[in-house]
């Protein structure tokens, strides 16, 4: 279960990296609900999953605001580990989330494509 984050928590990195890996485990597991050849072709996500997955992405948007997540990623800026930086983990992990929902046909959630959508 995920933990809620208040915008106005002050974490250092070490707690952020801590919510950040327990979303990551969230995600993870709700990703094996639909493995396998019988689950992989479902159109429609369970209800409990699609909250799981909206409570994820209401703790990745406040951890990317993050004083100690904003900072490491400006110590780190234009080095080649940069991508490893957590501010770009959390940036990633929630783009794979709502690239996940999309494929489900009750989550509200959808890929834009057309002219000028890359």
């Amino acid at each position: 279960m995920v933990i809620p984050l208040e915008y106005t928590a002050e974490l250092s990195l070490e707690q952020a990296e801590e919510r950040y890996r327990k979303v990551e485990a969230e995600f993870t597991k709700v990703k094996g609900n639909y493995f396998g050849l019988i689950n992989k072709f479902k159109k429609r996500m369970k209800e409990e999953d699609i909250r799981i997955l909206a409570e994820c992405s209401g703790v990745l948007l406040p951890l990317q605001l993050q004083s100690s997540v904003q900072t490491q990623v400006c110590k780190v800026y234009g080095e080649k580990h940069e991508e490893e930086a957590l501010l770009n983990r959390i940036g990633s992990l929630e783009t794979q989330i709502l690239a996940y929902l999309a494929r489900f046909k009750n989550t509200g959630v959808s890929i834009v494509t057309g002219p000028g959508c890359s």
